[in-house]
């Protein structure tokens, strides 16, 4: 019987001419547990997700142009746009800072 955390594996060997199967255990993977999540890099990514749809949305509401919803017979106006141009805007100033302007605190990502 395998200690706890040990993975076994069935390889098959030539031993005298013949086939025989041969257990062999592997240590277990060591792991980076807790992992460090880069939020620099996520809110570098959000500024750009950001700054993108609020720009599309501004554009939808200068060319007053409504947009269907998929599937439904609800059709979102141009004002609606104004509004999540907005607050896209809003929330891409904001990632923008966290993930160019901020320095990172206590030297790290």
């Amino acid at each position: 019987m395998p200690e706890h955390g040990l993975s076994v594996s069935l390889r098959l060997r030539r031993a005298d001419g013949g086939l025989e199967w041969r257990r062999e255990y592997a240590p277990p993977v060591p792991t980076r547990s807790p992992r460090r999540i880069p939020w620099t890099e996520i809110f570098k990514f959000l500024a750009g997700a950001f700054f993108v749809s609020s720009g599309v949305l501004a554009y939808l509401y200068v060319t007053r142009t409504p947009v269907p919803l998929l599937g439904t017979d609800i059709v979102i106006q141009p004002g609606t746009h104004a509004v999540r141009a907005v607050i896209h805007g809003v929330l891409f100033v904001v990632c923008f800072y966290v993930g160019f302007l901020r320095r990172p605190r206590n030297g790290g990502a």
